[in-house]
């Protein structure tokens, strides 16, 4: 966020002129009596794709945030106009899992002379995330209907979860086995809270909900993976029995290097990007298809429609 505390690549939501009514003063009539305070609201959304898909699952319910913004303050007790904007941020960032957000709450006929007087706050989900919380990256992946299930999963996760970055998606082989349809592979990053053994129930918990069938055979066919590859400082490197390490796989390595190419990993020192730089992966070609939200936009229409 640059110092006005804009976002030019993020496309905007606003909402203007709120008003409400609250407790909000320090004199003891302030106290007694419900101020006006009017609110005006800017949050990120992704507007591209709920414009190619048309529909309200994919950005943000405005009115639903309205209700929710004007019951949170007409219950707040606050002293000052400058707490009630904090807030407001909090809680929006927190209950609609906005990346950040622009709180302006003006309070009219508070100073005798002026017309308003107002106070604006500029807040990021790091703002308000506990010193506990955790960086983690996820393989997602899928060849069977991976248009439709990776979306659904995306999604899923950004309801979750303070999900700080997506990658590109990328087709690629399959791993381990041959004969099968190609994977569309890519990478998030996000924060949590949780241990990982509480987030691996959450995840596996989220394929099931997405019809992920198991089987005895680790390279079958799957409509949806969700593997952890770093939980804070720890890097998996899979199975006891492998011995290939994330920075091999051409699946990771790739949409890794997208959004993290300085990320250094602990093994050898280097960062992804130069780790990627010394790969050839002739015998794993990778084919990047496009942004999530653009390539998976046909199966969410299909769904909306059905």
């Amino acid at each position: 966020m640059d110092e006005s505390g804009d976002h030019p690549r993020n496309d905007l939501i606003a909402i203007q002129g709120l008003a409400a009514g609250c407790i909000v003063g320090i004199f003891d009539w302030e106290r007694a009596v419900s101020q006006k305070v009017v609110i005006d609201l800017e949050l990120p959304c992704d507007a591209r794709r709920a414009s190619q898909n048309d529909r309200i699952e994919d950005t943000l319910d405005y009115k639903r945030i309205s209700k929710s913004v004007i019951s949170f303050v007409e219950q707040s007790r606050f002293y000052l106009v400058e707490t009630l904007a904090e807030n407001i941020a909090s809680f929006c960032i927190n209950k609609f899992r906005v990346k950040h957000i622009k709180v302006r709450v003006s309070k009219p006929g508070a100073l005798r002379g002026a017309e308003n007087v107002s106070v604006t706050v500029f807040r990021e989900i790091s703002d308000y995330l506990p010193d506990a919380a955790t960086t983690v990256y996820l393989s997602i992946g899928s060849n069977i209907d991976p248009e439709r299930n990776i979306g659904e999963a995306i999604r899923l996760l950004q309801e979750s979860f303070f999900v700080n970055e997506v990658s590109q998606i990328y087709e690629t082989l399959p791993y381990g086995a041959a004969n099968q349809p190609k994977y569309w592979n890519l990478i998030m990053e996000l924060r949590t809270e949780l241990s990982e053994t509480e987030l691996k129930d959450q995840l596996l918990h989220l394929e099931n909900h997405l019809g992920r069938i198991r089987s005895e055979d680790k390279f079958a066919s799957r409509n949806i993976d969700i593997d952890i590859l770093i939980f804070g400082k720890h890097w998996h490197t899979g199975s006891a029995s492998e011995e290939s390490s994330l920075v091999d796989r051409a699946f990771i390595l790739v949409p890794l290097a997208e959004i993290r190419p300085d990320l250094i990993e602990p093994g050898t020192g280097s960062t992804i990007q130069e780790h990627l730089a010394s790969k050839a992966f002739a015998e794993e070609p990778v084919r990047r298809l496009g942004d999530w939200a653009e390539v998976c936009s046909g199966a969410v229409q299909k769904v909306s429609r059905s």
